[in-house]
């Protein structure tokens, strides 16, 4: 461990004549990454999602049967009572399929902790590319924005070329296109959701009532303050939680932005699936680049569609997310 940290420390001071030694039997390369910050990220990260358990999620089933001699001890105080004034459900008109078959199970069958994890990190690749974002648009101030797609999707959106199949040399374009698409669309659909969430009747007393986000906040600040968020992009999301109310503040000023940009989103998204869905026209073989990108298609939409709200035992639900 402490061979590589110094490895890493030598690698990030940028000597070019430094000679390190390197043990007879390791034929490791010298790593550039520190050891310890990576562990000390992890950690963090560790300690958010079991704070996140904690303030949203109903206490771990036992997988030991009760019996009258021994009884399951009662935890119930260990956890918010977040789940007890809101749940997950699926937008209107969404079914899936009852055995399973439609892949990994929707978001509202997760428990909340982990849909508002997700949540997050789309937000914060939306926010990561912003300029990027802003810059493939042709207005981004506008009420009505749109995308200036690349050649590439543009060649293959074009109604002369739906029966050709896709060149190696337009499939970054695309999937460039396709990225940021969804990036936009379930960025804005995150947004919504932790919005919602938060302002939930109930959910804010319920947070506080179990120690409020206090140390979710000193958690995330130490991401921030050490710039681990720069080095290990797996935990880089949770320093938006630094400032609970401030990043509630930034995703409500910047909303009207986020549908914006997502309904521009939504139409690209919409095109390519009407292009890539049969692997394009008359062709009876689907080449392997259409399969590709149809694929990231399908992938993508599986986490874009954001559950929505209820209180349990009411038939009062939110409205769906918008798009």
């Amino acid at each position: 461990m402490y061979r590589a940290e110094l490895e890493a420390l030598v690698a990030s001071s940028g000597g070019e004549n430094v000679e390190i030694y390197h043990h007879a039997e390791s034929e490791a390369n010298m790593v550039s990454v520190s050891p310890l910050r990576n562990n000390f990220s992890t950690q963090i990260g560790f300690a958010l999602r079991f704070h996140l358990r904690r303030l949203f999620d109903p206490v771990p089933m036992f997988f030991t049967l009760p019996s009258d001699k021994y009884q399951p001890p009662d935890l119930s105080d260990c956890r918010a009572k977040t789940y007890q004034v809101v749940y997950l459900r699926s937008p209107d008109g969404i079914q899936t399929s009852a055995d399973g078959s439609d892949g990994p199970a929707p978001l509202w069958d997760r428990p909340i902790s982990h849909v508002f994890n997700l949540a997050l990190q789309r937000t914060h690749a939306y926010y990561d590319m912003i300029e990027e974002i802003q810059a493939a648009l042709t207005s981004f101030e506008s009420a009505s924005p749109a995308f200036a797609l690349s050649q590439a999707s543009q060649r293959c959106l074009d109604s002369r070329s739906r029966d050709k199949a896709v060149g190696e040399m337009d499939v970054e374009g695309i999937l460039n296109d396709i990225q940021i698409a969804h990036i936009c669309l379930s960025a804005a659909r995150a947004a919504k959701f932790i919005l919602s969430l938060l302002r939930w009747p109930g959910v804010v007393e319920a947070i506080n009532e179990a120690g409020g986000w206090r140390p979710v906040e000193i958690l995330a600040g130490k991401l921030e303050r050490f710039q681990l968020d720069r080095d290990f992009p797996d935990e880089a999301h949770f320093v938006q939680l630094s400032n609970i109310e401030l990043f509630l503040i930034r995703l409500e000023n910047d909303r009207e932005d986020m549908l914006n940009v997502a309904r521009a989103s939504q139409k690209v998204l919409q095109a390519m699936w009407k292009r890539f869905k049969r692997g394009g026209g008359r062709i009876k073989r689907r080449h392997t680049y259409d399969a590709m990108i149809r694929q990231v298609l399908l992938d993508d939409s599986k986490t874009a569609v954001f559950p929505v709200l209820g209180t349990p035992g009411a038939t009062l639900v939110a409205g769906p997310v918008e798009n």
